[in-house]
Protein backbone atom coordinates (compact mmCIF):
# COMPACT_ATOMS: atom_id res chain seq x y z
CA UNK A 1 0.00 0.00 0.00
CA UNK A 2 1.21 3.49 -0.78
CA UNK A 3 1.70 4.98 2.70
CA UNK A 4 2.60 8.39 1.32
CA UNK A 5 -0.79 8.69 -0.39
CA UNK A 6 -2.58 7.31 2.67
CA UNK A 7 -0.95 9.86 4.98
CA UNK A 8 -1.63 12.64 2.46
CA UNK A 9 -5.33 11.78 2.52
CA UNK A 10 -5.32 11.62 6.32
CA UNK A 11 -3.79 15.10 6.46
CA UNK A 12 -6.51 16.33 4.08
CA UNK A 13 -9.15 14.80 6.36
CA UNK A 14 -7.66 16.64 9.33
CA UNK A 15 -7.92 19.99 7.50
CA UNK A 16 -11.40 21.43 8.01
CA UNK A 17 -13.44 21.43 4.82
CA UNK A 18 -10.52 20.46 2.57
CA UNK A 19 -10.63 18.12 -0.38
CA UNK A 20 -7.72 17.25 -2.62
CA UNK A 21 -7.93 17.06 -6.37
CA UNK A 22 -6.70 13.92 -8.07
CA UNK A 23 -4.09 15.96 -9.95
CA UNK A 24 -2.83 17.53 -6.69
CA UNK A 25 -2.57 14.13 -5.06
CA UNK A 26 -0.48 12.81 -7.95
CA UNK A 27 1.83 15.83 -7.95
CA UNK A 28 2.16 16.31 -4.20
CA UNK A 29 2.86 12.62 -3.61
CA UNK A 30 5.38 12.43 -6.46
CA UNK A 31 3.48 9.74 -8.32
CA UNK A 32 4.63 9.20 -11.87
CA UNK A 33 1.13 8.92 -13.25
CA UNK A 34 -0.34 10.69 -16.27
CA UNK A 35 -4.01 11.25 -15.45
CA UNK A 36 -4.71 12.20 -19.07
CA UNK A 37 -4.41 8.55 -20.05
CA UNK A 38 -6.69 5.64 -19.25
CA UNK A 39 -3.71 3.71 -17.93
CA UNK A 40 -2.77 6.57 -15.58
CA UNK A 41 -6.31 6.80 -14.29
CA UNK A 42 -6.30 3.04 -13.66
CA UNK A 43 -3.00 3.33 -11.79
CA UNK A 44 -4.36 6.00 -9.46
CA UNK A 45 -7.59 4.09 -9.02
CA UNK A 46 -5.62 0.99 -7.96
CA UNK A 47 -3.72 2.98 -5.33
CA UNK A 48 -6.92 4.52 -3.94
CA UNK A 49 -8.73 1.16 -4.02
CA UNK A 50 -5.99 -0.49 -1.99
CA UNK A 51 -6.14 2.27 0.63
CA UNK A 52 -9.94 2.07 0.78
CA UNK A 53 -9.83 -1.71 1.22
CA UNK A 54 -7.31 -1.36 4.03
CA UNK A 55 -9.34 1.30 5.84
CA UNK A 56 -12.63 -0.53 5.34
CA UNK A 57 -11.21 -3.81 6.65
CA UNK A 58 -10.20 -1.95 9.82
CA UNK A 59 -13.70 -0.45 10.19
CA UNK A 60 -12.60 3.07 9.26
CA UNK A 61 -14.11 5.44 6.66
CA UNK A 62 -12.87 5.28 3.07
CA UNK A 63 -9.99 7.74 2.82
CA UNK A 64 -10.30 7.95 -0.93
CA UNK A 65 -13.43 10.05 -0.29
CA UNK A 66 -11.04 12.96 0.34
CA UNK A 67 -10.03 13.09 -3.35
CA UNK A 68 -12.26 14.61 -6.05
CA UNK A 69 -12.16 15.90 -9.62
CA UNK A 70 -10.85 19.42 -10.15
CA UNK A 71 -13.18 20.06 -13.09
CA UNK A 72 -16.11 22.16 -11.79
CA UNK A 73 -18.48 20.29 -14.11
CA UNK A 74 -17.50 17.04 -12.39
CA UNK A 75 -16.73 18.37 -8.90
CA UNK A 76 -17.35 14.97 -7.41
CA UNK A 77 -15.65 11.67 -6.83
CA UNK A 78 -14.81 9.51 -9.80
CA UNK A 79 -16.96 6.56 -10.76
CA UNK A 80 -14.18 4.31 -9.50
CA UNK A 81 -14.82 5.55 -5.96
CA UNK A 82 -18.47 4.56 -6.16
CA UNK A 83 -17.77 1.16 -7.71
CA UNK A 84 -15.19 0.48 -4.99
CA UNK A 85 -17.73 1.49 -2.33
CA UNK A 86 -20.19 -0.95 -3.90
CA UNK A 87 -17.58 -3.75 -3.84
CA UNK A 88 -16.99 -2.98 -0.18
CA UNK A 89 -20.68 -3.40 0.60
CA UNK A 90 -21.70 0.27 0.95
CA UNK A 91 -24.57 -0.03 -1.53
CA UNK A 92 -25.33 0.28 -5.24
CA UNK A 93 -22.77 2.49 -7.00
CA UNK A 94 -25.31 4.49 -9.00
CA UNK A 95 -27.48 5.10 -5.96
CA UNK A 96 -24.45 6.09 -3.89
CA UNK A 97 -23.44 8.59 -6.57
CA UNK A 98 -26.95 10.09 -6.77
CA UNK A 99 -26.98 10.44 -2.98
CA UNK A 100 -23.51 12.04 -3.00
CA UNK A 101 -22.21 9.33 -0.68
CA UNK A 102 -18.64 10.43 -1.35
CA UNK A 103 -19.25 13.73 0.43
CA UNK A 104 -20.89 12.13 3.47
CA UNK A 105 -18.05 9.61 3.65
CA UNK A 106 -15.57 12.52 3.48
CA UNK A 107 -17.32 14.00 6.54
CA UNK A 108 -16.98 10.64 8.29
CA UNK A 109 -13.25 10.74 7.45
CA UNK A 110 -12.93 14.22 8.89
CA UNK A 111 -14.66 13.26 12.14
CA UNK A 112 -12.57 10.12 12.49
CA UNK A 113 -9.16 11.60 11.67
CA UNK A 114 -9.66 14.89 13.53
CA UNK A 115 -10.08 12.83 16.70
CA UNK A 116 -6.61 12.94 18.26
CA UNK A 117 -6.88 9.47 19.76
CA UNK A 118 -7.72 7.96 16.37
CA UNK A 119 -4.93 9.92 14.74
CA UNK A 120 -2.35 8.74 17.29
CA UNK A 121 -3.45 5.11 17.08
CA UNK A 122 -3.92 4.67 13.34
CA UNK A 123 -1.82 7.25 11.49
Amino acid sequence: MNQKVRKYLIEAARAQGKFVYYSELVGDCGLRINLRTTNGQKQLNAILDEISEFENSAGRPLLSAMAIYKDVRRNDHGDGFYYQAERLGKGNARKLKRELYGFSEAENCRRFWQNEENFKRFY
